[in-house]
Formats: structure tokens, C-alpha cells, sequence
């Protein structure tokens, strides 16, 4: 249900807590000067169509009634209403989702790990070197 367009009650509400702690977060490392950044994870089926491809099979709908983008979008609007810069790896996952993630659980693999690593460091210090 996390990523078809219609969301439930209990989704939309537990997007409203993402959104409270989010700015809770913020706020809170805001008033004692820490910098705050929101990296956004995306999960296997949001990076890998072979994936979306069988979710929506699964579910009997059509791919209309999908947004694969949809977390993204949210906690993205979530960060800017923070005003905490978001990285976002979704871009890097998408080209290469078979290394990246284990196939047992979704968890990254060493290599996904190191690219993950990789895109913080390098948005971490373009940030810094703004400053």
C-alpha cells in the first residue's frame, strides 16, 4: 500500500508523524547550531522496475493506480519544509539495484554501502564547502 496513490487513513497519518518528527528534528539541532540533513533510502521496488513490474501484477491494479515516487516526494517536502538539505540516492540506486542491494532482504551490500557512503560524503562536503 506504500506506493499506490490512494493511501489509507493510517498512511497518510503516519505521514503526518514523518512530517512532525522531521521538523521536531530540525528544530531541535537548529537551536543548538547542528547542521541537519535528510538522506533519503530508497527501498528495492522504488529503484528497480522488474519490481514495480510485479507489484502491480501482484495487486491486480493498474500502473495508474501506482507512484513509485510518492515516499520520495514526501519526505523530500519534508526536509524543505525543515529547511534541512535532502540527499537523495535514489538516482545512483536506480543503475545498478542488483549489486547494490542483497537479494534476501534488501538490505545494501558492501558495494551499496560504499556508494551510499560515497554520495553523503561528497553532498556532506559540497555543503560544508558552501559555507
Amino acid at each position: 500500500r506504500l506506493f499506490q496513490k490512494n493511501l489509507s487513513q493510517e498512511m497518510v497519518d503516519g505521514y503526518l508523524i514523518e512530517s512532525f518528527v522531521i521538523n521536531d528534528i530540525a528544530r531541535t539541532l537548529k537551536n543548538r547550531n547542528i547542521p541537519f540533513y535528510v538522506v533519503y533510502i530508497p527501498v528495492l521496488v522504488e529503484v528497480n522496475t522488474r519490481l514495480q513490474n510485479k507489484m502491480v501484477n501482484a495487486n491486480g491494479l493498474s500502473e495508474d493506480a501506482f507512484d513509485f515516487n510518492q515516499l520520495k516526494t514526501k519526505i523530500e517536502s519534508f526536509a524543505k519544509d525543515a529547511d534541512a538539505p535532502f540527499i537523495d540516492l535514489s538516482n545512483a540506486f536506480s543503475k545498478e539495484t542488483e549489486i547494490l542491494y542483497l537479494p534476501t532482504d534488501g538490505h545494501f551490500t558492501i558495494y551499496g554501502n560504499e556508494i551510499a557512503a560515497k554520495i553523503i560524503v561528497e553532498a556532506l562536503r559540497n555543503s560544508f564547502i558552501k559555507k
